[in-house]
C-alpha cells in the first residue's frame, strides 16, 4: 500500500508542530488595543501566526483537501486564518488558541480516501465515528497505543481496501467484518485480541488477499469441516493463533499462496507432505513457516515439491532421523531453519552448497556429527549461522568473512583458541562456549601485525 500516501501524513507531525506552537505561545497573553470587555470586535489573527499555520500545512500531505480553507490572498475571504476550518482564535487576544483539523473531517469525509495515522503515539479507544467515513480506501492506525475493542462501525466502510490496526493494545473479540466487501488487506497482528474466529467473520470478504491475525489469542473454530473461503489469499500470517489440532484443511483451497506462517499455532499430528492434500496447490509459495508445532513430516525419497522457497522455517517439526532429500530441490533459499528437528548423522554435502543466496542457517539443537567444511565461499550478505547444540567435531572451519553471527557453542570442536583469528570471523557475535578448545584468548589485532 506504499503507493498511497495519507490525507494527512502524521509521521513528522510533532516536528512540524514545534515551531508552530512556539510562535503561537509567544504572544498568548497579548491584548487587542482599544477593546473593551464585552465589546464585539472582528477577530483577525496575527500575521506571524498565519504564516506559521501555512508553514505547518506545507509540511503535510493533504490529498483530500482537509485543510483546503487554509490560504488565500490578502483580500481573499480565506486570507483570515481565524476563519479557517479547525482553527480557533481568542476573541480578546487575536491569538490562535486551538487547532483541531479533525473537526474538518465531518465536512470533508466524502472526499477522504486515505488516512495514515501510524506511528503517531495515539492512545485511547478507536472512535466509532471512523465508520462514518464511507469513502475511506485506506485506514492505517498501526504502531500506536490504542486500547479497547474494534468498533463494529468499521464494518460500514464498504470501500475500504486496506485496514491496519496492528501493533497496538487493542482488546476484546474480533468483530464480524462482512461489510468490508472491498477489503484486500487485514492487519490485526500484535494486539491482545482473543476469542473464537469462525466462518462468519469472513463472510463477503471475497476480495481479501492478505490476512494477518498473528500474535493474538484467537482460536479458530470452523463449524464446517469442508469450508471453502470466499477469498483466494496471497499472504496468510496466523502465528500464535490456535488452529489445531489438525492442519487447516481450508488452506488447501488457497492456490495463490506466496507466504504462509503458521508458527506456534497448536497444530499436531502427522502431515503427509508428499500427498496432494496439503501442499500440491502451493506452486507460488515463497515463504513457509511451520515452526513450533507438533508436526511429523513423512515424505518419500523422490518427492519434488511444487514450490521454490525463499524462506523455510521448520523449527521443532520432526524431520529426522536424516535431512529430508526434498530439501535438495530448494535452491533459492535465503533462510533455512531446521533446529530442534530430531536429525542426526553428518550434514550432507549438498546442504552446505544448497543455495548461493543463503544468508541465515539454523541447524541447532540436533544430533549432527562430523566436521564442518570450509564455508568461506558459502553464504551471502552478512550470514547468520547457528550450529550450536550438536556433536560437530574437528577443528574450527573457515567462515564467510562478513559473518554477522556465529553460534558454535555446545559442540566438540577442538584445537587452540588462537585459531579464531584465522576463521574469517566477521566481528559480530561469536559463541564458542562449551567446546574442547584450549589455550589463552588471543589478541587477533596484534597477530595481524
Amino acid at each position: 500500500m506504499n503507493d498511497h500516501k495519507g490525507i494527512i501524513a502524521s509521521k513528522q507531525l510533532q516536528l512540524l508542530l514545534l515551531p508552530l506552537l512556539s510562535v503561537l505561545c509567544m504572544g498568548s497573553y497579548a491584548s487587542v488595543p482599544g477593546s473593551r470587555p464585552g465589546s464585539v470586535v472582528e477577530v483577525r489573527c496575527m500575521e506571524r501566526e498565519r504564516e506559521a499555520l501555512l508553514n505547518f500545512k506545507q509540511g503535510l500531505i493533504d490529498k483530500g483537501g482537509i485543510l483546503s480553507s487554509w490560504g488565500g490572498e490578502e483580500h481573499d475571504q480565506n486570507h483570515e486564518c481565524c476563519k479557517w476550518c479547525g482553527v480557533e482564535c481568542s476573541e480578546t487576544t487575536r491569538h490562535v488558541i486551538g487547532l483541531q483539523p479533525s473537526a474538518c473531517y465531518a465536512v470533508q469525509d466524502q472526499k477522504l480516501q486515505h488516512l495514515y495515522l501510524d506511528h503517531c503515539g495515539f492512545s485511547g479507544i478507536i472512535p466509532n465515528q471512523l465508520g462514518n467515513m464511507t469513502n475511506l480506501v485506506t485506514l492505517d492506525l498501526s504502531w500506536n497505543m490504542l486500547e479497547g475493542g474494534i468498533p463494529k462501525s468499521l464494518a460500514n466502510l464498504s470501500s475500504l481496501h486496506y485496514l491496519n490496526l496492528s501493533h497496538n493494545q487493542i482488546t476484546g473479540l474480533m468483530p464480524e467484518l462482512g461489510g468490508l466487501i472491498s477489503l484486500r488487506e487485514l492487519h490485526l497482528n500484535h494486539n491482545f485480541l482473543r476469542g473464537v474466529v469462525s466462518e462468519a467473520h469472513f463472510t463477503n470478504l471475497q476480495n481479501l488477499k492478505l490476512l494477518d491475525l498473528s500474535f493474538n489469542s484467537f482460536v479458530f473454530n470452523l463449524t464446517t469441516v469442508d469450508w471453502v473461503p470466499p477469498f483466494q489469499l496471497d499472504v496468510v500470517k496466523l502465528a500464535f493463533c490456535h488452529l489445531g489440532p489438525h492442519f487447516p484443511k481450508w488452506l488447501q483451497t488457497q492456490t495463490n499462496l506466496s507466504y504462509l506462517d503458521l508458527s506456534s499455532a497448536g497444530i499436531s499430528g502427522q502431515v503427509p507432505i508428499v500427498s496432494e492434500a496439503h501442499f500440491l496447490n502451493f506452486q507460488s509459495l515463497k515463504v513457509l513457516d511451520l515452526s513450533f508445532n507438533s508436526l511429523v513430516f513423512n515424505s518419500t525419497t523422490d518427492w519434488v515439491p511444487p514450490f521454490q522457497l525463499d524462506v523455510l522455517k521448520l523449527a521443532s517439526c520432526y524431520l529426522g532421523p536424516h535431512v529430508p532429500k526434498w530439501l535438495q530441490t530448494q535452491s533459492n533459499l535465503s533462510e533455512l531453519d531446521l533446529s530442534w528437528a530430531g536429525i542426526s548423522g553428518q550434514v550432507p554435502k549438498w546442504l552446505w552448497d544448497l543455495s548461493p543466496r543463503l544468508e541465515a542457517l539454523n541447524l541447532s539443537h540436533n544430533q549432527f556429527s562430523g566436521s564442518v567444511p570450509d564455508l568461506s565461499s558459502k553464504f551471502s550478505g552478512y550470514p547468520v549461522i547457528d550450529i550450536s547444540y550438536n556433536n560437530f567435531s574437528g577443528f574450527l572451519p573457515l567462515f564467510h568473512q562478513h559473518s554477522a553471527v556465529l553460534q558454535l557453542s555446545n559442540n566438540m570442536f577442538r584445537g587452540s583458541l588462537s585459531s579464531i583469528c584465522s576463521i574469517n570471523y566477521g566481528g559480530g557475535l561469536l559463541d564458542l562456549s562449551h567446546n574442547r578448545l584450549s589455550g589463552p584468548l588471543p589478541n587477533c589485532s596484534s597477530m595481524e601485525k
